[in-house]
């Protein structure tokens, strides 16, 4: 059984991997045919878009905005890399709402203790029952302390 899923998640990671392969290649394709009929400028080696494009070719943990990045700056300009900011910028959101806000200013939503009721809520129709006749006092059931 352990080795079933195991296979089933490779080859599901085999998939990602090939799918990330063909976008990456569909990228590229896109962004230097539309770089050849509008942007035929920034093609040349001396220009700074030329190099934030050959860079970005490495940029897997950021592979979704690099590709749109791509495509977008053969048709719009070298302009549209400034997109790159969305993931500092993102990255400072999370460290505030995440890390400082709640060390300086209290805690936050997240950080909240559940109320009572949602604690002693039962999981299942069977501990329902099973509380309910423990309850009554029903001679059946035996409530375990917990420690």
């Amino acid at each position: 059984m352990a080795n079933a899923s195991a296979k089933k998640t490779a080859q599901q990671n085999a998939e990602a991997i090939k799918n990330m392969q063909y976008g990456q290649v569909a990228s590229l394709a896109l962004a230097l045919l539309l770089r050849l009929l509008f942007q035929r400028h920034a093609l040349r080696p001396t220009t700074a878009a030329f190099w934030v494009y050959a860079l970005s070719l490495w940029a897997f943990d950021v592979v979704y905005i690099t590709w749109a990045c791509q495509v977008f700056s053969g048709a719009f300009g070298a302009w549209v890399w400034w997109a790159y900011l969305i993931i500092p910028l993102y990255a400072v959101y999370k460290l505030w709402s995440s890390v400082i806000s709640p060390m300086f200013f209290g805690g936050s939503a997240a950080s909240a203790e559940p109320e009572p009721e949602a604690k002693e809520a039962p999981t299942s129709k069977r501990q329902e029952k099973l509380r309910k006749r423990s309850e009554r006092g029903d001679p059946r059931v035996r409530m375990q302390q917990q420690s």
